[in-house]
């Protein structure tokens, strides 16, 4: 009984590391996804103990196998959907909604300024106004799936494209003396988001290889 337990977890230590591997992840993409500890996941995968089964049935899930598959001695590797692909694709639909909203706005003050003999030369600013507030939309689709690079450069494009909504409407209609100032707030805050992600760049990195350095 003690053997035929041993075997059990050596089987489902191996498939635990070929599962993920097939996902093309590392142990701390897998600690981070499911709230563990690297250090967990190694144990997982060495065979010295074994997730319960609540958390076996959510890593099934995740791989897109059965719990089965775990413990046979030769499981089939799983072609997995191109998760980025779909989160890209997801994003963009997500902007894309912001500019029809940017649309309506632009025809419905175009009619109305028309009707109303208000020259409508400026209503393409809604176009301007929206690129800040597509990218927002980045920013949170992206902090929600942990793309830590593509955040960074929704940020920084956040930072300028903001300072372009406030400056243009301000330069085409009521333009101010020294009005350019207005450029040099954007240049603290791209720093900050820059050191931000080498922060964070720079521990994660730290943490792969204290892992790799302790197995």
């Amino acid at each position: 009984m003690a053997k035929q337990e041993k075997n059990l977890k050596e089987i489902l230590a191996s498939n635990l590391v070929f599962f993920r591997k097939n996902a093309k992840l590392t142990q701390l993409d897998i600690a981070e996804k499911f709230n563990y500890s690297d250090k967990a996941i190694s144990k997982w995968e060495r065979g010295e103990c074994a997730p319960d089964i609540f958390v076996l049935k959510a890593l099934a899930d995740f791989y897109g196998v059965s719990l089965t598959d775990f413990f046979k001695d030769k499981p089939k590797a799983n072609k997995l959907p191109n998760k980025n692909l779909k989160h890209i694709i997801i994003t963009a639909l997500s902007a894309t909604l912001v500019f029809l909203v940017a649309t309506v706005f632009y025809v419905l003050f175009t009619f109305i300024f028309t009707a109303t003999s208000i020259d409508p030369k400026y209503t393409w600013l809604a176009y301007i106004v929206a690129i800040p507030a597509s990218l927002i939309v980045c920013i949170v689709f992206s902090s929600l799936w942990g793309n830590k690079l593509l955040t960074a450069i929704a940020i920084s494009c956040l930072v300028w494209s903001a300072t372009l909504a406030v400056y243009l409407p301000i330069e085409l209609m009521t333009p101010f003396p020294n009005l350019g100032l207005l450029w040099i707030i954007p240049v603290p805050l791209q720093l900050m988001t820059i050191l931000w992600f080498l922060l964070k760049s720079q521990f994660k990195f730290f943490k792969k290889n204290k892992n790799n350095d302790e197995h």
